[in-house]
């Protein structure tokens, strides 16, 4: 597939979308801190963001301390984390 789209989009949508899904199903709660501004623009497939995203939450689901929450973060700078 491709990694990368012809234009730069918003990210922080693709964020909130798949966490917002798993909110609804996970009994672990889920934390997301965004860039103040609330956006972030980027030129990865959002797709394949979305898809990436759904590995390492799933993986900080199953794997990770059930009593601690799932934190996702994305920096200004466009560093993303996933922790539990």
């Amino acid at each position: 597939g491709r990694l990368l789209a012809e234009k730069p989009q918003d990210i922080v949508v693709v964020l909130r979308c798949v966490v917002e899904d798993f909110r609804r199903q996970a009994s672990t709660p889920l934390t997301l801190e965004v860039p103040d501004n609330g956006k972030y623009l980027s030129v990865i497939d959002p797709d394949a963001l979305a898809i990436l995203l759904r590995n390492l939450i799933e993986n900080a689901l199953r794997h990770g301390d059930p009593g601690h929450p799932v934190a996702i973060s994305l920096s200004a700078q466009g560093m993303l984390w996933v922790v539990n």
